[in-house]
């Protein structure tokens, strides 16, 4: 009596630790987390409520040509990463043909107890895990509406480990396992739909950011900057009127001499406009070529040589002929007209600027060196942004509009070129623009 109450404690301890298995497996199907995670729990709860000492789970790949070992326990290695093909060994045929597997006496039939010859993985050859003196094996599959999520492998030193009991209870847990992986798979991929998308909608709200910006940028020179040299035009017309009646022709010299400067800023900021409109319409075409550089810059220079002029300033232009770079030409006046500009306005009258250039193996350096206001350290980490940015007025107080500096970098870019601008309040602006050498 004693003998069979002591019997019927023992199936009852046995049913209790099976429930608990199966409320912890439910419990975990509600909770988020990592297919690594959830895997770990499900070999860490057999090992500790089902005595599964030696266990492994491994997922087949899309294409259903091979296994991975995704998580193990109890071998003196691990495995993770290693890989089974379908059909080779225990777990290959378990995987291939979706039913479970159990061999017992591996000491005689050793041959089947693992896959052939584990694959090559980007670390190296990994070894699939297994026990030296393994007796017993079983292998299941994880299936869900008959398809295979993964394979639960145990092994034993133990021949009798496993009773035909303790394996049908397992098939019945896989079914749960299979779900709870399934589960944790497809909640992985929303996630990263998810992820995704909220990536995509921050991407397209930064972009109608800067559309924003642009598009601010844009109604600011036409309201302010363009407005502003049209103004005055109109303005210098109806003097020229006036001194014309007046027969004053001293005035109307001077007045010539305005005319041609606001004409130049005007031409000028239209050609900023233009070009940097094309840009970010994506419609500027970009030709690379052989270019003589001492061409280029004498271009620009020519005109900004009455700019110059009207403030007494020197521009010396030491860039020897045979220097080329391959670039667009277009692209690469305006960006040294814009350099150039910026030195004239920024100038003292009187004041010197010196136009330099250098060839290495892998670049051309044009250095623009004047000696003016400077910009003090604050600003120079902002100078290529389009924000909230408003042009400093020059030392006769030139009016920009900001784009100059913005567009010198976005064309040097373009044509594989960057830029390095050195600076000092009072004492002058150094850049350097560096370009691509022609092969020639």
């Amino acid at each position: 009596m004693e003998a069979r109450i002591e019997q019927l404690s023992k199936e009852l301890e046995k049913e209790r630790r099976k429930n608990v298995i199966i409320r912890q497996i439910s419990l975990e199907l509600g909770r988020i987390g990592s297919i690594e995670s959830k895997v770990s729990f499900l070999l860490e709860l057999l090992e500790t409520d089902f005595g599964l000492n030696h266990s492994m789970l491994l997922m087949p790949d899309n294409t259903g040509t091979f296994l991975t070992v995704l998580a193990s326990r109890g071998f003196e290695a691990m495995g993770k990463g290693a890989k089974v093909n379908f059909g080779d060994g225990v777990i290959g045929i378990v995987a291939k043909n979706k039913k479970k597997l159990r061999i017992p006496r591996l000491s005689f039939l050793r041959t089947y107890a693992k896959a052939s010859q584990p694959s090559e993985i980007p670390d190296g050859k990994v070894e699939l895990p297994g026990l030296r003196d393994a007796e017993s094996q079983v292998a299941i599959p994880l299936l869900a509406n008959n398809e295979l999520v993964a394979v639960l492998s145990v092994e034993s030193a133990d021949l009798n480990f496993f009773s035909q009991e303790d394996e049908d209870f397992l098939i019945l847990l896989s079914q749960q396992m299979a779900l709870l992986i399934q589960n944790t798979i497809i909640y992985s991929s929303l996630e990263d739909k998810i992820v995704h998308r909220t990536a995509k909608i921050d991407s397209q709200k930064q972009e109608l950011e800067k559309l924003n910006a642009t598009k601010d940028k844009l109604f600011s020179i036409i309201g302010h900057d363009l407005r502003s040299p049209v103004a005055s035009l109109q303005d210098i017309s109806e003097l020229i009127s006036y001194y014309r009646d007046k027969q004053d022709y001293e005035k109307l010299i001077d007045l010539s001499f305005k005319i041609s400067n606001t004409a130049r800023s005007l031409g000028h900021l239209l050609d900023n406009l233009l070009s940097w409109s094309l840009n970010q319409k994506g419609e500027l075409l970009c030709t690379q070529e052989l270019l003589h550089l001492r061409n280029i810059t004498e271009e620009a220079f020519l005109v900004l040589k009455d700019h110059a002029e009207s403030k007494a300033i020197t521009i010396y232009i030491e860039v020897p002929e045979g220097i080329t770079i391959f670039a667009d030409k277009e692209m690469s006046v305006l960006v040294v007209r814009n350099v150039l500009s910026n030195a004239i306005k920024y100038s003292y009258p009187n004041g010197p600027i010196f136009i330099t250039a250098e060839s290495c193996v892998d670049k051309v350096i044009l250095t623009i060196h004047d000696s003016g206001t400077g910009i003090n350290e604050g600003k120079l980490s902002d100078l290529f942004s389009l924000n909230g940015k408003k042009s400093t007025l020059g030392t006769a107080r030139e009016k920009g509009t900001g784009l100059g500096l913005f567009l010198v970098k976005e064309f040097l870019e373009i044509n594989q070129g960057s830029l390095k601008i050195t600076s000092e309040t009072g004492r002058g602006t150094r850049v350097d623009l560096y370009f691509l050498p022609s092969m020639a």
